[in-house]
This record gives structure tokens, C-alpha cells and sequence, in this order.
């Protein structure tokens, strides 16, 4: 694909906009395999703008019935009501509150479910609990050259300079996909496709081109959306161990061992303590509370997963628990606890998700938090 040249850009610009102020004189309808659509002059019109016919199709043949689909920017909701039709889960959420009235009143005359239709700049309305297998965005893959910013409602659908909403979009799915979930994403070739492709990089996505069709809107066009999932990461774990009293060997010998049983289940130990340098900063810096909190702080913050040895009382190991309960949203558990009572203890079971006996357990229940 070719990007479009400045010159190229500034007359796609200047004709979109006249479109726009078209689209914003009054209230306007059409139909579409079935639907019978009301546009709301406030909200972006799938009559004068087309990409979606490239999108919306596709779409149909990609997203399974019954899965969970999202759209970001549902606008009329056109897009989102065929895949209901199809048996899909579907919810939406615009930035424009009359896309969202006028969403729910195009459901409303075409007898269509939708699961819910929220008022949200990406994903401020969303639950962080709430995952789908599908999220979808026709993106306002234009940047102003002429125009002087995004002034109103429709200009949303249009216009994203330096590309801030879709990288805050790009950024923030990870917490609202489901495992193997995946992005579709509407662009063309008046867009800055190249700096979309680095934002996918940037964020541990894989994509390809899954459709590319030329149309006509204002000038020839080329249509194109992504799919893209995320590339599989090895998660990390790091360990809480009490190491007061132990000498480096014993302690190299140990986490050795836990080596091992973390590659076992397919995990990375983030190790702190194996060679030279270490040794040096383990042996000369152990009693300075300043270089173990930064250096447990910054494994913490690397951290998957945090495993916590409960088989003796560590000053250290209480730190690393209050410090990723408070920092981080990542499983916490503990393990080989010396007795019932130690087990069933009110603040270690406040701040662990689960108290396991071993650390075998402890990874097998850590593998299964991440196929939730």
C-alpha cells in the first residue's frame, strides 16, 4: 500500500468536510438488507460515508454467533445491529450521546436485542472486569491538515490527530480481551496506516490485512481492515522468599530449584539472585532496606504473577504483598504455610487471591488466572 501524499491528503480533507457539513444539514433514512436506518443529523452517516460497506460484511463472515462483541464508535449502529440479527452478543459504546440515542431507537424499530449501548470515550464506561472475544472500531483514521482540530460531535468520526484515541484504544483492549481474543480495524489509505501499524507493534500486536477493496467516496479510495491478536508472551513470575540468615549459595541453590518448576508450567522466573553481580550486590548490600525495596519494587512491577513463601515470617515478603496489592492488579499467592492457623490468617488471606500448601499448586492455580 502506498501512503498518500500531503497534496493528496489536504483534497481528501477539504471534500470529506464538505461531505460532513451535508451530512449535518438534517435528519436523513435508507435501508440496508432489511434495516430501515434514521440518521440523526448529529451523528455520522453510514449514507454519505462507505468504508463500513467494505468492513460490515467481512465482519459477518469473522465473528462467530454467540461470541462478545464490542464496537467502539457505533454510531447508528448499523454495524453492530447486523451482527445482532446474526446471533452475536453485541454491545457499543460512542463518545456522542445522540449516537447513542439514535442507536437505541434504530434497534427499537427493527425489533433488534442489543446487550447494552453506552455513553463512553473508549473505554471510560467500560467495567475493567468485562471482556470480549471481538472488538471492533471503523477508526477516524484522518489527521487535520486544514482544519483546526476536532470542534464538534461529527468531526469524530472522522478526524484523530497524532492518532491519540485509537493508541489509547490499541493500548487499553489487552484488559478487555478474552484469551485468543482479537481487533478489527477499519482504515484506508487517506489515513496514516504506517503509524497505526508501529502503534499495533508497540503494544505486542500481530495483524494482517483480512480485506482490501476500492470504492469511491468523494475521490477513489482503497478500504482495508486489520485483524490483529495479540502475540503470546511468556508470563512472569516472581517469588517472595525469606532470605534472612541464608548465604547466596543456599539461596542461589533454591531459587534454582524454583527455576525449574516455573519452566515446567510454561512460566519465566524473574531471578534476582544468580551471578556475580548479584552476588557482590546480595553480600555487600543485604542490610540496606533502600537496594532490597527498589529491587524487589522493580521485579513487582515486571511481574505476571506474584508466588509468596509463607513458610516463615518475612519482613521482606509482608513488603512485596502490601506493595503489589496496593501497585498491581496481578494474582497474588501464597504457599507452604507451616499450619492451619497460619493458613486461615485474616491478612494473609486479604491480600493473597489463594493460600496453596506448595508451589507446584501455587502455578498450577496461576495458570488457570490466566485462562479466565
Amino acid at each position: 500500500m502506498k501512503q498518500l501524499t500531503k497534496k493528496e491528503r489536504i483534497e481528501q480533507e477539504e471534500a470529506s468536510l464538505k461531505v460532513l457539513e451535508k451530512n449535518g444539514e438534517k435528519e436523513h433514512y435508507f435501508e440496508y438488507e432489511g434495516l430501515n436506518i434514521a440518521v440523526c443529523k448529529e451523528v455520522f452517516s453510514p449514507y454519505f460515508f462507505n468504508g463500513w460497506r467494505t468492513f460490515t460484511p467481512k465482519l459477518r463472515e469473522l465473528v462467530k454467533k454467540d461470541e462478545k462483541f464490542l464496537e467502539i464508535g457505533v454510531g447508528t449502529g448499523i454495524t453492530s445491529l447486523l451482527l445482532a440479527k446474526d446471533g452475536v452478543n453485541v454491545s457499543g459504546t460512542d463518545i456522542n450521546s445522540r449516537a447513542i440515542e439514535n442507536t437505541l431507537l434504530n434497534a427499537k424499530k427493527n425489533n433488534i436485542h442489543l446487550e447494552e449501548v453506552i455513553l463512553s470515550n473508549v473505554y471510560d464506561g467500560i467495567f475493567p472486569e468485562r471482556k470480549f472475544d471481538v472488538i471492533y472500531w471503523n477508526t477516524p483514521w484522518m489527521e487535520t491538515i486544514c482544519k483546526n482540530g476536532v470542534n464538534c460531535n461529527l468531526d469524530y468520526g472522522l478526524f484523530d490527530d497524532g492518532y491519540i484515541n485509537i493508541e489509547r484504544w490499541i493500548k487499553e483492549s489487552e484488559k478487555h480481551l478474552k484469551p485468543n481474543g482479537r481487533l478489527y480495524i477499519g482504515h484506508a489509505d487517506f489515513g496514516n496506516f504506517e503509524k497505526l501499524e508501529s502503534i499495533l507493534n508497540k503494544y505486542g500486536y500481530e495483524y494482517n490485512i483480512v480485506i482490501k477493496e476500492e470504492s469511491t467516496e468523494i475521490r477513489k479510495v482503497e478500504f482495508f481492515m486489520y485483524q490483529a491478536k495479540l502475540r503470546e508472551k511468556v508470563k512472569k513470575v516472581y517469588i517472595a522468599m525469606p532470605f534472612s540468615g541464608k548465604s547466596y549459595e543456599t539461596i542461589v541453590k533454591e531459587r534454582e530449584e524454583y527455576t525449574k518448576k516455573v519452566n515446567k508450567y510454561n512460566f519465566e522466573l524473574l531471578e534476582q539472585f544468580i551471578g556475580i553481580e548479584e552476588k557482590k550486590e546480595f553480600e555487600e548490600s543485604l542490610y540496606k532496606p533502600e537496594f532490597i525495596v527498589n529491587k524487589d519494587k522493580d521485579f513487582i512491577n515486571k511481574a505476571d504473577v506474584l508466588l509468596v513463601d509463607l513458610s516463615s515470617v518475612s519482613i521482606g515478603a509482608i513488603f512485596e504483598i502490601s506493595y503489589t496489592k496496593l501497585i498491581r492488579e496481578i494474582p497474588i499467592i501464597g504457599f507452604g504455610c507451616r499450619d492451619k492457623i497460619t493458613k486461615r490468617h485474616p491478612w494473609y488471606n486479604y491480600y493473597c487471591d489463594d493460600i496453596v500448601d506448595t508451589v507446584d499448586k501455587a502455578l498450577e492455580i496461576s495458570q488457570k488466572y490466566f485462562l479466565k
